[in-house]
């Protein structure tokens, strides 16, 4: 499924939570993951480099519009878990919510580069 290295189960997965979109609310956890597989599928580089993956991605994209995607599914997953930490009348800085969640701080950068910077 979404933890696996096998192809056709991840195609599966990620169609099975598309379905669960469409229905409703999905857990936070599972609909970043599959997000970033959903990404992940469509990376050359990563399909290509990969033992376990001999997929071969259906659509070639740009490193660019790649980029992009996996910096939207970090900014969703950090954005997401720490919104509901937010309890104060003034916001909390991101950094020191997701310390406390204990979200890699590798994650928060990534989500404050792709928001505030360039990438």
């Amino acid at each position: 499924g979404l933890s696996g290295n096998d192809v056709s189960l991840r195609d599966v997965a990620i169609a099975k939570v598309a379905a669960w979109r469409l229905r409703g609310r999905v857990p936070h956890a599972v609909d970043c993951t599959a997000s970033l597989l959903e990404t992940r599928s469509l990376d050359f580089g990563v399909a290509a480099g990969s033992n376990t993956d001999t997929s071969t991605p259906s659509t070639h994209v740009s490193e660019n519009i790649l980029r992009l995607a996996y910096a939207a599914s970090i900014v969703r997953m950090v954005n997401g878990a720490v919104d509901p930490s937010q309890k104060g009348r003034y916001a909390a800085p991101v950094m020191t919510l997701a310390k406390r969640l204990g979200i890699p701080i590798v994650l928060v950068d990534v989500r404050m580069a792709a928001s505030h910077q360039e990438m």
